[in-house]
């Protein structure tokens, strides 16, 4: 990996808005006094998205007197991390899986669409200042190859056209709606691999963002998952979506809606515990978390309720999912 470069037009001084500074004390409460330190990542990552998607050296100065350590300890994390951009890189981030699994499926046409319309040159801006790229390693979609993430957003099942009116939207500051380009119903495999896939999903979500991540079913019939769910950041960790209903989404104080998986297939059932009624979370430890208790068991069932085909994805207190088959009884 090509060592990250800080830019030269650094900004005089840098301080968290009055909301993002609500949002950093309610992050210090999530460690001991003594760990605070421990903050630093979630800070630089509230520091970039205040500061359209890089974080200036007088940020990782702020950061350093706010957490009341030394500041070449905020400059280490910054520079060490791919996620941490050190220069502009435009309101618009495109980073490109190229790990083999993409590889296989065509990433190579998607470099070479941003080589042609946004810069030569990955981490340069485009043009019209709007937009850049970048190649990364394994984003964790592979059974959506190929993908790339457009700063918080998953783009996925990608092909030369697709691809094409993605990068022109974001030029033209108009960006396309985000999630699968096949038309498939859901963008993870299916069925009991489909909510395994959620479930890690949820889990590293929390565990990046230091964050809860909320899993919360669609519709209204208790215990019933069939109609798919949703899975967002949960500031109040209430386990229910909020923000304030306008265009913009993902801003700073307000829940983001990560994933949504719609419907599983016809016939199947999903069902699990009184635990897991409505909806449950991830802690930023990696945890699990529900209205009362943190472990359950959801119930996968084919349209046939055949028994030995059924599976059960277990989950414990500390997160973990596993699958057993043939162990329960179908509706």
């Amino acid at each position: 990996m090509k060592p990250k470069i800080v830019y030269k037009n650094q900004p005089e001084s840098f301080k968290f808005s009055e909301k993002n500074l609500e949002i950093a004390e309610n992050i210090l409460k999530k460690y001991p006094k003594e760990r605070k330190k421990s903050a630093v990542m979630p800070l630089l990552y509230l520091a970039q998205r205040q500061n359209e998607n890089w974080i200036p050296l007088a940020a990782m100065k702020y950061i350093a007197k706010y957490l009341s350590i030394p500041y070449i300890s905020v400059y280490e994390v910054a520079t060490f991390y791919s996620m941490y951009n050190l220069s502009p890189v435009g309101k618009y981030f495109v980073q490109v899986c190229t790990t083999s699994p993409c590889l296989l499926r065509g990433a190579n046409q998607i470099v070479e669409i941003c080589k042609s319309n946004i810069s030569p040159n990955q981490n340069e801006v485009s043009k019209n200042k709007l937009c850049s790229w970048t190649e990364v390693e394994c984003l964790g979609a592979c059974v959506n190859a190929p993908m790339m993430q457009i700063n918080d957003s998953y783009y996925e099942d990608l092909d030369e056209e697709n691809t094409n009116k993605i990068i022109k939207s974001l030029l033209e500051d108009k960006p396309l709606k985000s999630g699968s380009y096949r038309n498939r119903k859901n963008t993870a495999p299916e069925n009991s691999n489909n909510l395994i896939s959620a479930l890690n999903f949820a889990r590293s979500e929390a565990i990046k963002r230091s964050v809860q991540v909320t899993i919360r079913r669609k519709g209204t019939a208790a215990q019933e998952w069939d109609g798919g769910w949703d899975i967002f950041s949960d500031l109040d960790g209430l386990g229910t979506f909020t923000d304030d209903g306008d265009a913009n989404l993902c801003e700073v104080g307000e829940d983001c809606l990560l994933r949504t998986f719609p419907a599983i297939p016809k016939g199947y059932t999903l069902r699990t515990g009184a635990n897991y009624a409505t909806w449950l979370s991830y802690l930023p430890n990696g945890s699990s978390k529900s209205p009362s208790l943190a472990n359950d068991t959801f119930r996968l069932c084919s349209p046939a309720a055949d028994t030995s085909k059924s599976r059960s994805i277990i989950i414990s207190t500390s997160g973990r999912p596993r699958t057993q088959t043939g162990t329960v009884s179908c509706p």
